[in-house]
This record gives structure tokens, C-alpha cells and sequence, in this order.
């Protein structure tokens, strides 16, 4: 029996809403350790968030400001490029 036809399709529209509830789980808790200026540690969520949606821009800036925050200004700039290039306004 072929593998292709005969297997039952992946749920693709429930793992993407699971993703997306994993991404924002992420972004809640680098918002929430953003503002207790914990920015390392924000910035290690924002990139967890990230790497699940990237089509997301508001992680990019929460992501930005930690980054500004730590006086790395090349890549704060950076995240806010691309958070403006994925940006739907």
C-alpha cells in the first residue's frame, strides 16, 4: 500500500493554531520579563516567538527594545526593519 494517499491528512489548520498559541505564549512572557527589565531573558522569548511565527510583528519590537535596552543598537534596528517589512500598515 502507498503511503501517500492511504495515510489519514495531517490536522495542518490545528497546528497552526497550536503554533500561534505557543508564539504568544512566548510573547506574553517576554512582554511580562521586558517591563521587569530582565532584557536577556526577554530576548531569548521574543526569539522563541519568533522562530514559531514569523510573520508576526510585534515580537520584533518588544524584540527591538531589549535589544536597544542592552545598548545593542545594530540589532535593534535590525528587528525593526523587519518588523516593519512584515508589517500589514
Amino acid at each position: 500500500m502507498s503511503k501517500g494517499l492511504s495515510q489519514k491528512p495531517e490536522n495542518t489548520f490545528e497546528n497552526a493554531s497550536n503554533e500561534v498559541s505557543l508564539a504568544k505564549i512566548y510573547f506574553d512572557e517576554a512582554e511580562k520579563i521586558r517591563c521587569n527589565n530582565k532584557y536577556k531573558e526577554a530576548v531569548d522569548r521574543y526569539l522563541h516567538s519568533i522562530l514559531i511565527n514569523k510573520n508576526n510583528p510585534t515580537p520584533y519590537l518588544g524584540l527591538a527594545l531589549s535589544y536597544k535596552n542592552l545598548k545593542n543598537y545594530n540589532k535593534a534596528l535590525n528587528a525593526l526593519e523587519k518588523a516593519e517589512k512584515i508589517s500589514p500598515y
